[in-house]
């Protein structure tokens, strides 16, 4: 069955869409900063990448590749498929 034109376009940009003016990111910076110069801490991602060099020190390869596992999200970018033309 057929839908009869109304004169209204289904598509292309719309009032009121997308993202506001002057909102924050995901990750707002100015409290990352905030945090970073809390003190001299230890971040998380550092706290693993400690553990997982003493378990490869000690030859525990298969606790080494776990932790390394869980941070590697934190270093290396995710890849992307790309089309080689």
């Amino acid at each position: 069955m057929a839908r009869k034109p109304t004169g209204v376009g289904s598509g292309g940009a719309r009032r009121g869409a997308g993202r506001p003016k002057g909102s924050k990111s995901k990750t707002y910076r100015p409290h990352i900063e905030k945090v970073l110069a809390a003190g001299p801490g230890i971040l998380p991602k550092d706290l693993m990448l400690v553990v997982m060099r003493r378990h490869f020190r000690a030859r525990r390869y298969d606790q080494a590749v776990a932790v390394a596992a869980w941070v590697a999200p934190f270093i290396h970018l995710r890849l992307s498929s790309s089309n080689v033309k």
